[in-house]
């Protein structure tokens, strides 16, 4: 338990021709180990939505990419906030995300496909809930997916406060913002 793995795989073939895979995104595939690795703690507890988006690494990939878990939180975004959008590749909607706490790291992008949207269509921010989903990535930002069980356990819980931000978290090239994906935050100056 907790212990820190990373990892990338490497291949060279009869003519000496080497390839390598250090971590890999929807749509992306990274060779460069000096912009990080395939990885993951060996969690001994159900996981919390920063273990899923945590990354030390600039490629912001999540080191679950790819897994299958449920993760608790409140919603702090519905409909009324976002519409119902075509999500990508899928024809589904992007309107909710979920939080777990107002550190760095707790919130995600729940998104749903056309078969999967009406699992999401009851819940109201203030909703405590578990879905349960594979993790992805869509241009880098974290996202629940294939959502197979939404369950509400408590409804009307107060939404975290926003965390304050100036606008200077989020300037070009910056890594900053990676750690306040699907978060309530409020930008200032």
């Amino acid at each position: 338990p907790n212990t820190f793995v990373r990892y990338f795989i490497e291949a060279t073939d009869t003519g000496g021709q080497v390839s390598r895979l250090a971590y890999q995104g929807a749509g992306f595939v990274g060779t460069d180990t000096s912009s990080g690795f395939f990885n993951f703690t060996v969690l001994d507890h159900q996981p919390k939505i920063s273990d899923i988006q945590y990354t030390m690494y600039s490629h912001g990939v999540s080191p679950y990419y790819g897994a299958t878990t449920t993760l608790r939180g409140v919603i702090t975004a519905d409909t009324s906030d976002l519409e119902l959008i075509p999500h990508g590749t899928f024809n589904g909607t992007t309107a909710w995300y979920l939080q777990d706490g107002t550190q760095p790291w707790s919130g995600i992008w729940l998104t749903s496909d056309s078969t999967t949207t009406s699992l999401f269509l009851h819940l109201r921010k203030g909703d405590s809930v578990a879905v349960t989903g594979r993790i992805g990535e869509l241009n880098t930002v974290t996202q629940m997916y294939s959502v197979t069980s939404v369950v509400v356990v408590d409804s009307n819980k107060t939404l975290p406060q926003p965390i304050l931000l100036t606008t200077g978290t989020f300037a070009q090239g910056s890594q900053n913002a990676e750690q306040y994906e699907g978060m309530l935050v409020k930008v200032v100056g």
